[in-house]
């Protein structure tokens, strides 16, 4: 599916999911929020496109995200239960738009194992990470 198309549907989805409202609607940096719908274990790491509006770029459950400079690091749990030393955990590296989008998904490296994501972040120079658990 191409890009525009996906965002489309992506932005449609949202705008129809936006007058529902959310439990949790939490700024992470500039446009990127994490954001539940329904329940907790539905939060999503999102891209705020307008006022009502978001396009979701790491599906849920978003477990933590680390913040850097010029990256964002999403830690996926599973959707239901618990996060424990048994789950496995997908990891997104995201490079943070410093201008306006409407394509948030464009760069991502994902999904990666831990020792992948790390391995990554020091290819890509990421160094300090400040990290947001929920």
């Amino acid at each position: 599916m191409n890009k525009l198309l996906k965002s489309t549907i992506l932005l449609w989805g949202s705008l129809c999911l936006a007058s529902c409202g959310f439990v949790e609607e939490k700024k992470i940096t500039g446009n990127y929020y994490a954001i539940a719908i329904d329940t907790h274990e539905s939060r999503t790491l999102s891209y705020k496109v307008n006022e009502d509006s978001y396009v979701g770029i790491v599906e849920a459950c978003l477990y933590s995200v680390g913040v850097s400079d010029h990256y964002l690091i999403a830690v996926q749990g599973p959707e239901y239960g618990t996060v424990t030393d048994s789950c496995i955990l997908k990891y997104f590296i995201v490079p943070i738009k410093e201008t306006f989008t409407y394509f948030p998904e464009e760069g991502i490296v994902d999904p990666l194992a831990k020792k992948e994501c790390l391995d990554s972040a020091t290819v890509l120079g990421i160094e300090k990470i400040n990290w947001k658990e929920f």
